[in-house]
């Protein structure tokens, strides 16, 4: 009998240390804006190596847009 009641109180406390442990919690990402110049644009680099791409298939994001919009200025602000 004692035996059961130490492995009853054993499994009772496995029980609650697990379900006290520290969760892990998940964060939707949504929407990313890249705002920059023609580094950001990927100016003169070929389609797959685009930021906005390595940053998409890296965080293994799906595009729910059908539309992308980017806008570059060819000029700096200096």
């Amino acid at each position: 009998m004692k035996k059961l009641l130490v492995i009853f109180v054993l499994c009772l406390l496995n029980i609650i240390l697990v379900n006290c442990s520290e969760k892990e919690t998940k964060i939707k990402i949504e929407k990313v804006l890249l705002f920059g110049d023609s580094l950001m644009s990927g100016y003169g680099l070929p389609d797959e190596q685009h930021l906005s791409v390595v940053l998409e298939e890296n965080l293994k994001l799906k595009v729910t847009t059908s539309k992308l919009l980017m806008v570059a200025s060819q000029e700096t602000l200096l």
